[in-house]
This record gives structure tokens, sequence and C-alpha cells, in this order.
């Protein structure tokens, strides 16, 4: 779990009835070994059997292990009455380019493959017949998570803060602090998606043009948790320039940056 602003975050915690899984998901391409605290991938060069360079990281298995002690402290402080034990990671390749060493797969079951990467994930699907005996049967039997104990789990993990979220015309997204527009007025605490409608028709804009008239952008802000099948109410409605910017802070950088409404599809607040 990192920190930065205040905002604890975890690679992928999800709560089922066994426990709580963080799951670091890596796209490393190459043969990968591991190297004492470093792991080395090395990446073949166009002459068969020679490796053109080798990429060193961290140890991802102790960088999850120190996240899981990180996570289970935070829950301990929020009141959470969970074991150490009832807290599981793996560490999950899922490019099909990616090669791990034999001794690397045989000692550490924390360790998925791209090979085993579907089987993994249905060892994560309940059967009915399991979702049944579960609800019938008491957790200290069982030694699953009780009712309780999801409940108080899923309360503490939605306040740990993330980053947001915006994304753009084309498919990219940045991750990092939205600090607000001057023109689109809202609570964060209350929405947590803005949704850009744009006006795009080239015949119209010409028209429009000529007449004098500047593009608009509908804003339009969603509830927090208040989605359902199909529908989510809604928060409010802005309509601003087309070049009008929102402020955004991008992780990493030191400056805020504007970005044009035009080109946001939308943006995902965090708590």
């Amino acid at each position: 779990m990192c920190n930065r602003n205040g905002k604890p975050c975890n690679n992928w915690p999800q709560i089922f009835g066994k426990g709580i899984f963080c799951i670091d998901v890596k796209n490393w391409v190459g043969e990968v070994s591991r190297d004492g605290k470093h792991w080395l991938v090395k990446h073949k060069g166009e002459v068969a059997g020679e490796f053109s360079r080798s990429v060193q990281h961290p140890d991802p298995l102790l960088d999850i292990k120190k996240k899981i002690e990180n996570l289970w402290n935070f829950l301990v402080e929020k009141g959470v009455g969970i074991k150490k034990k009832q807290m599981y990671h793996k560490v999950i390749f899922i490019n099909p380019k990616c090669q791990l060493e034999a001794e690397l797969q045989k000692h550490e079951e924390d360790v998925v493959g791209p090979e085993d990467v579907d089987s993994v994930m249905l060892c994560f699907q309940d059967s009915y017949l399991t979702s049944l005996t579960d609800a019938i049967t008491p957790y200290w039997i069982t030694g699953h998570l009780s009712y309780q104990q999801l409940k108080e789990c899923q309360s503490a993990l939605r306040g740990i803060g993330t980053w947001d979220v915006v994304e753009l015309q084309g498919g990219m997204r940045l991750l990092g602090d939205y600090n607000g527009c001057p023109m689109v007025a809202l609570d964060r605490k209350e929405t947590e998606l803005l949704e850009f409608s744009h006006q795009r028709n080239a015949t119209m804009g010409y028209v429009w043009a000529i007449l004098g008239y500047t593009p608009q952008v509908t804003v339009r802000m969603f509830e927090r948790g208040g989605r359902s099948w199909g529908w989510q109410p809604s928060t409010g409605t802005a309509v601003i320039p087309y070049n009008a910017h929102i402020v955004f802070r991008v992780c990493g950088e030191d400056a805020d940056a504007k970005i044009p409404a035009n080109d946001i599809d939308r943006i995902i607040l965090s708590i």
C-alpha cells in the first residue's frame, strides 16, 4: 500500500468469502528469473538463442507482501476483525510472451504464469453449491469471513482514496487529481462520474460557425454509488464552451495541466 498526499492504494484488492486477495498483474515480456532481491527480465535479440538486453525489477513478491501487511494494519486500525491468514496475495503474469524460469514456478505458489491464468481466475468463482453452503454454515467452521466482516471490509476499503481518472478522446487515460473547472460546480462526495457530450457534426458545426455560434459541451454528473441495472441517478448538468479547460494534476507531475473539455470523454472521481 503506497501513499501520496495521504492516499493509500493497493494493486488489486478483492474481497471474497475466503478472505481478501491482493493481486499484482504484470504484463512483462521475456524470460523472467530471480537474482537475489531483484527479478531479471531478459529480452531476446534478433539472433536465435541470444539476449539483447536485461531489465532489473524489484522483487514483486516482497513488494506485494509489504502491501498486504500495510493493508492488514489499515483494516485493523479501522476496527475490522480480520486475521492475517485471511489475507492472500498473488503475482500474475498475463502476457503469453512471458516465460518464467522453472525454479520460480516450482517454489513460488503465489506466482502465476500466463498458461495458468485462466485456471487461477476460476478459483475466484464460487459455485452455486459453495455459495449455498457458505450461507448456512457458520463462519467459525468454514474459516471464511462472516457477513459482518465482509461489511466492515467493504466499508473500510471504500474509504481508501485512489486516483481520479480522465478518459480522453481516442482512448487515452490519465491518472491523477481532478482540481476542478470554474464552470462546473460539484460535490465529489456525492458525484463519482462526469460524462462529456460533444457537438461533433461537421456540417452543423460549419453552419453554427457562420452564424457566430460557439460549440458547447454538456457535462452530466452522476451520483456516487447510485448505479443500478442500466441506470444511474444524475446529480446535475452543466453546459460549458468547448474550449473551457479542466484543471488536472497528472500523477508524477509537479504542475497542474489544463485539459480542453472538447478532448474529454469522461472523468471518474475517487472518494
